[in-house]
């Protein structure tokens, strides 16, 4: 191949910034010698595939185009010809302040379809400033209206002492010399590629990897050549004999080029031993998603410009620090490299449905709790001890009292109240200090000496009790069950918030449908709070649903990269999508669908749950 010149319209060459992640279109299409686009129909009564009769066709026409031999009109403004198809390059252009795209060694990709049709001739490649075949040049790719793709390097050598070809004047048979031309590639069909899908309808990653020693060529990562320095390759010359080809002779040592390429990206139509056929002529479309060129690293002030040591999992560390090196690569796109690279995040939901949550309701600390992991909260909330607490909440212990506490009632008029026994020295329950290791929950007035008071802490009817008289309440109260009075009640006011009373068995839901704070009904009410909930249940508080979609920690997911339906799944949980997302076949719920270009097949995506960082991800490169 050789580089040409030309200029280009919507017709030739295309940017389609809204459609499969953004795609760069090289076209090939049919002209009229107007320049109007031909439409397709109709007989010319030639045969186009001799290059003769397809000039003399052209000229009857009123086409001005360059013919098989290179002959006609040179300046592209004034170029007449039936197919007109594009190409773009990274090489600077006269008169323009953009100084062009060049570099030397490293990792270089285009990820793109191969354009089908009459005579198409699709190429990713690269060249040097310098003279061809003795400067080098590779191909990326490179077809012939096939579903397969070559992948090649061409270099020059002037023989016999075997430098590069980089002086064609000097290397001359007047000079004893002669130019070689050396070559070697090597093709992938469509269902030998990793993802096995036809290069035609599908994208497909085409890399070269370069040092100074080696180049390597891969398709969506599989290797199909290799050319070291020294290499034995076949060529071809004018100087070349039978005899050459009889003993092998014909092979010369390659030299891996060490100077700078730039990227040509083109359609070619024609140039297969005979014309297109411009009046059946239908568009062509060559489809890039990308080009990506990557350095390489070789040395440690490379990998870790900040000083440290450069680990296996991509970060460099050393005494104090810490930090990502430049050197891990997110070769299929995203953000982050040490040791993964993050294609995808997700909100984290206040409460994590795969996390063991609890609620303690000890009036010292009452709250919702989950265990540390790894000595962090990695769900949020505080450290405390080796559990972290999510939510604080209040304490009724002040206002009413607890279920299985002992209390008592002293008439004493020296220091009328209610007691209980102190916990480990202190009044854990509410209330203050007093003598005997006691602590006076509440103090009262109006008892009288010698009547039995007592404290029922049931949550349905808390407060002091005392046996009526002849159906009475002779000492103070109102009447209750069982023949009692109650003198007085207890409540927790609306002013105290949500709180906990120690006894009662609370749970935390974090279900995405309905997470909140839970207890049993008690004899079909809620009689500490909160609204009468499904199974025989009280919710005491809500939470917010969390925002769609979110990743539950302990649930399967898998990332599908297939084109027709790239996305992140889960298995459906009795017929529905529980965790969000919609269904989809095979009892499966897709969560996530991503748009057409973002995820490639040959790559292996995971998703991760963990809440510091939820996402999907895949790893990076070293």
């Amino acid at each position: 191949m050789s580089p040409q010149v030309n200029e280009f319209t919507a017709d030739q060459v295309e940017v389609r910034a809204n459609q499969e992640n953004g795609i760069l279109v090289l076209k090939g299409n049919a002209f009229l010698p107007s320049g109007s686009p031909r439409p397709p129909g109709g007989s010319s009564g030639t045969d186009f595939g001799d290059f003769n009769q397809y000039k003399q066709w052209m000229n009857s026409q009123g086409y001005d185009c360059v013919g098989p031999e290179g002959k006609g009109q040179a300046n592209p403004a004034l170029r007449k010809c039936p197919i007109h198809s594009g190409l773009v390059t990274s090489i600077s252009r006269p008169g323009r302040s953009w100084p062009g795209f060049f570099q030397q060694y490293g990792l270089l990709q285009v990820r793109g379809t191969i354009a089908s049709g009459d005579q198409a001739w699709p190429a990713y490649w690269m060249l040097p400033d310098a003279t061809w075949p003795g400067g080098g040049e590779f191909d990326l790719m490179e077809s012939w209206n096939e579903n397969k793709a070559s992948q090649t390097f061409h270099t020059g050598v002037c023989i016999p002492n075997g430098e590069e070809d980089l002086f064609p004047d000097s290397c001359t048979s007047a000079n004893g010399k002669a130019r070689w031309h050396l070559s070697k590639g090597e093709d992938i069909d469509d269902e030998d590629t990793p993802t096995g899908r036809s290069f035609f309808s599908s994208y497909h990653n085409f890399s070269l990897e370069w040092d100074a020693n080696r180049i390597t060529f891969r398709t969506d990562g599989a290797q199909t050549n290799q050319i070291w320095e020294g290499d034995r390759i076949h060529g071809s010359s004018e100087a070349r004999t039978l005899w050459d080809e009889i003993t092998g002779n014909d092979k010369k040592a390659a030299h891996i080029p060490r100077r700078p390429f730039y990227f040509l990206l083109n359609h070619t139509v024609g140039g297969q031993d005979k014309g297109p056929n411009p009046i059946q002529f239908s568009e062509q479309t060559l489809k890039i998603d990308y080009v990506r060129a990557w350095q390489k690293c070789s040395i440690a002030s490379d990998y870790c410009p900040n000083g440290g040591t450069f680990g296996n999992a991509g970060m460099c560390t050393g005494s104090g620090i810490q930090y990502p090196s430049p050197c891990t690569r997110c070769l299929y796109g995203g953000t982050g490299g040490s040791p993964n690279c993050q294609v995808r995040g997700f909100d984290r939901p206040e409460f994590n449905p795969g996390v063991s949550y609890w609620v303690d309701a000890n009036p010292r600390w009452p709250g919702v709790y989950y265990k540390k992991l790894n000595g962090a909260c990695p769900a949020g909330g505080s450290p405390t001890d080796g559990n972290c607490q999510v939510k604080t909440f209040g304490s009724a212990v002040a206002h009413v009292p607890v279920p299985g506490v002992n209390y008592w009632v002293d008439s004493n008029p020296a220091w009328p109240g209610i007691y209980y026994k102190q916990v480990s020295g202190s009044c854990v329950y509410g209330g203050v200090l007093s003598g005997n290791g006691n602590c006076q929950w509440k103090a009262l007035t109006g008892l009288r000496s010698g009547v039995q008071y007592w404290v029922d802490g049931n949550p349905r009817w808390p407060g002091v009790y005392y046996k009526g008289v002849s159906g009475s309440c002779p000492y103070g109260g109102a009447p209750s069950g069982n023949g009692n009075c109650q003198l007085r009640a207890f409540s927790v006011p609306a002013a105290a918030g949500i709180t906990l009373r120690p006894g009662v068995q609370y749970w935390m839901n974090p279900d995405p449908r309905w997470p909140g704070v839970f207890y049993n009904q008690m004899a079909g009410t809620c009689p500490v709070g909160g609204v009468v909930s499904g199974n025989g249940n009280c919710q005491l508080v809500g939470y917010s649903v969390p925002n769609q979609p979110y990743l539950m920690k302990g649930q399967s997911y898998w990332v599908d990269a297939d084109p027709r339906w790239p996305g992140v799944y889960y298995r459906q949980i009795d017929g529905t999508c529980r965790y969000g997302g919609v269904r989809s076949g095979n009892g499966n719920c897709q969560l996530v669908t991503f748009q057409t270009g973002v995820l490639e097949e040959q790559v292996r995506y995971f998703v991760d749950t963990d809440p510091r960082w939820p996402g999907v991800f895949y790893r990076a490169t070293y």
